[in-house]
């Protein structure tokens, strides 16, 4: 089975389980869907699901081309779809550093770094876009949190 239809149907079980636990907590508390503290992930879930199925749809479309057109000028789609194990490492131990650090530096500040950090590994390496970007996309944030959905950010 290719590794689109495995990610897929892991997306989907976890999406399921998601929108599961949020329907059964959310009539626990027995508050209206606006006010749930369930909602949002509730709605996660839902374009969870809808993207897994969008992946295994894809992922086997790309099991019906012949083996030929698997192949690039470089080697075997296995060969592109190693797991890059000290990247992976990297994004979890910065998200781990901002999970530790925001209680002590607020949101605003521990987001602008997190973001910025990401863009570097990304590979950005233009300075002032990656400052414009990680402040754009934090303010934004704080601003559709704040506004819309009244939730204030730590």
């Amino acid at each position: 089975m290719k590794e689109t239809v495995k990610e897929s149907v892991l997306f989907f079980v976890l999406g399921v389980s998601l929108l599961v636990y949020s329907l059964v907590n959310h009539y626990s508390v027995q508050i209206e869907w606006g006010l749930s503290p369930y909602l949002f992930p509730a709605v996660i879930a839902v374009f969870m699901i809808i993207l897994s199925v969008t992946l295994f749809a894809g992922g086997i479309r790309a099991g019906e081309k012949p083996a030929h057109e698997e192949m690039s000028g470089t080697g075997s789609t296995s060969e592109k779809n190693k797991t890059q194990w000290r990247a992976v490492a990297c994004y979890l131990g910065a998200v781990l550093a901002y999970y530790i650090v925001m209680p002590f530096i607020g949101f605003i500040a521990a987001d602008i770094l997190l973001l910025a950090g990401l863009f570097i590994l990304l590979g950005e390496r233009v300075w002032w876009k990656i400052a414009v970007l990680s402040v754009a996309v934090t303010m934004f944030i704080y601003w559709l949190f704040h506004s819309f959905l009244h939730v204030m950010l730590p």
